[in-house]
């Protein structure tokens, strides 16, 4: 999550890429996650970016906007952000894994979600919604879904969700 606020609030940097394979794992005794990958990242004046239509997108990590007119912001960067957080909880399954790219597409912009994960606290599913809320005035910013997160006291305590997470200082 660190790293998705710390993008946000750069006003406005947008990664476009945001999935668990772009994330780098140490394995030292304090684990620290780094997002990596920047070559679809831009930097935008107004947390605003439209792709050309002929761009490669990562369909199953997409939210709405983004697959009907490959309108990106920070707050798609979110939407991806849950999908982040429901590749972790279901230790690294593919979303949408029994779907094809154009299915996932036409069932995300139907309003299809990702089910809660059988392991899933119900406050951290409660965030992932948040995340793939239809609208992106309607999800949470970055800084609002690590407060989320680190608010939510059953989630916190488990140890090796919250380092996943980067939520320890």
């Amino acid at each position: 999550m660190r790293a998705v606020c710390y993008l946000a609030s750069l006003q406005y940097v947008i990664h476009r890429d945001v999935a668990s394979s772009n994330f780098l794992v140490t394995r030292r005794s304090q684990p620290v996650v780094k997002l990596a990958d920047f070559g679809r990242a831009r930097y935008v004046y107004d947390d605003d970016y439209e792709a050309d239509q002929s761009e490669m997108m990562t369909v199953k990590w997409s939210s709405p906007e983004v697959l009907a007119s490959s309108h990106y912001s920070t707050k798609s960067d979110v939407w991806a952000a849950g999908v982040v957080m429901w590749e972790i909880m279901t230790l690294g399954q593919r979303p949408y894994s029994s779907l094809s790219a154009e299915q996932t597409a036409v069932y995300v912009l139907n309003g299809g979600r990702l089910s809660q994960p059988s392991e899933c606290p119900r406050g951290l599913y409660s965030a992932m919604a948040a995340c793939w809320r239809h609208r992106p005035s309607d999800r949470p910013t970055a800084a609002q879904l690590a407060d989320i997160i680190r608010d939510d006291e059953p989630l916190t305590s488990h140890d090796s969700l919250r380092q996943t997470l980067q939520l320890t200082s």
